[in-house]
């Protein structure tokens, strides 16, 4: 199954145990997992910014997130699917993988619902349409 995670997943798995970091090492385990460039540097940001981990921490977990995730070019979206420019990039990534689902915390992107074949849904749902 082929997944795209919002960049808030990303920092909640490597800056706290629980829900997402669990998600996370299911997802690796059980799924492709799709990424960007751009995601990947907010990821980057975020964790300096604002978690503020050691530059030996986030390099090893952004060398980590590199070799396990499959990186594509976005499909091209409308301007008008979503309030947030900054979250079209995450739809046009689950438009060209095809993706299952985007797995995201942003109210923004949940307000959608799916985009073509593809469900977006917070974490818990995720874990309990999966685990449960």
């Amino acid at each position: 199954m082929k997944l795209v995670l919002d960049s808030n997943i990303y920092i909640a798995a490597f800056a706290t145990r629980g829900l997402c970091s669990e998600l996370f090492e299911y997802c690796l385990k059980n799924s492709e997992i799709i990424s960007f460039p751009e995601i990947l540097s907010e990821i980057q940001n975020k964790l300096q910014t604002k978690i503020k981990l050691p530059e030996e921490i986030i390099a090893k977990a952004m060398d980590f997130i590199n070799a396990e995730t499959i990186s594509i070019v976005p499909s091209e979206v409308s301007t008008d699917l979503c309030r947030d420019p900054k979250d079209l990039m995450v739809l046009g990534l689950a438009l060209a993988a095809n993706a299952k689902y985007i797995i995201a915390g942003d109210k923004d992107l949940l307000a959608i619902k799916n985009i073509g074949k593809t469900e977006i849904v917070n974490p818990r749902l995720f874990w309990e349409k999966t685990k449960g």
